[in-house]
């Protein structure tokens, strides 16, 4: 396959992430997964920095840290009992949604990766009806053989097509009222709470 092609997949996949279909990890799937690489991406820029307009609560965020945020949270809810087994090293990346930049680099990561399957979560927050609101649209990708039987609906040979997934499901956390003195311990509580859901997906029985 050619790289404009690779790209062009790749920035697709970032685009219509949201609008795919859902899909649960089969047991039989996880059974397979020996350990699991974790790719946490974060937006480029923070909530509102590009519409000019001013906001009290947005401004108290300017200069939050959201990959530190989610470093944290992670080691926190992963450190659990749990019947996945992960890579012990976290990436935490900036990738913008449709940058073809971004698709290269996703595949990068998967190339590189060391465990059996890779794990792309991408996660933002946002103020929406004076609530902040942490969202995650998480999808996990084969590497290894003995799981690619498990794919959603794999089209070709590109591992990172979106029919490859052998997961995919959307996650929300919601803090609310939300004021600027309140506002980042709310999104802290917010990022550890859509983490959390997120593990304890992955570790859902059948």
């Amino acid at each position: 396959m050619s790289q404009t092609k690779l790209l062009a997949l790749g920035a697709l996949a970032l685009i219509t992430a949201c609008a795919a279909p859902q899909v649960r990890l089969k047991p039989e799937a996880r059974a397979e997964i020996d350990t699991l690489d974790s790719v946490l991406i974060v937006p480029r820029s923070t909530p509102g920095a590009d519409t000019g307009r001013a906001d009290p609560i947005l401004d108290t965020l300017r200069d939050y840290d959201l990959r530190a945020a989610l470093r944290e949270a992670w080691r926190a809810e992963s450190g659990r009992s749990s019947a996945i087994r992960f890579v012990p090293k976290l990436r935490v990346e900036r990738i913008s949604p449709g940058d073809p930049a971004g698709a290269a680099q996703m595949r990068t990561l998967f190339d590189n990766a060391r465990g059996s399957a890779v794990m792309f979560a991408n996660i933002d927050y946002r103020l929406r009806d004076s609530a902040l609101v942490v969202s995650a649209q998480v999808e996990i990708y084969p590497r290894a053989p003995a799981l690619l039987r498990f794919r959603h609906a794999p089209d070709g040979s590109e591992p990172l097509d979106g029919g490859s997934v052998i997961y995919r499901q959307r996650f929300e956390e919601r803090q609310a009222p939300v004021t600027p003195a309140s506002a980042r311990g709310q999104l802290d509580d917010a990022v550890q709470g859509v983490v959390r859901q997120i593990i304890a997906s992955l570790n859902e029985a059948p």
